[in-house]
């Protein structure tokens, strides 16, 4: 299966899939651009969730 195919069908596998072509050192079968738009989405969400949790605290 095409790797964006298994993107838009089955993120948990495409994660999977991902971190076995990383540990591989298969870089080049990695899909960099959505692997990137990911990262940076997880990246704010973990500061929203942070920022949340510092105002409840306060």
């Amino acid at each position: 299966m095409d790797s964006n195919a298994l993107y838009e069908k089955d993120f948990y596998a495409w994660i999977q899939h991902h971190i076995e072509l990383l540990k591989q050192g298969k870089l080049e079968q990695l899909d960099v651009e959505i692997l990137i738009d990911e990262l940076e989405s997880m990246g704010k969400r973990d500061k929203r969730e942070l920022v949340s949790h510092f105002i409840i605290l306060t």
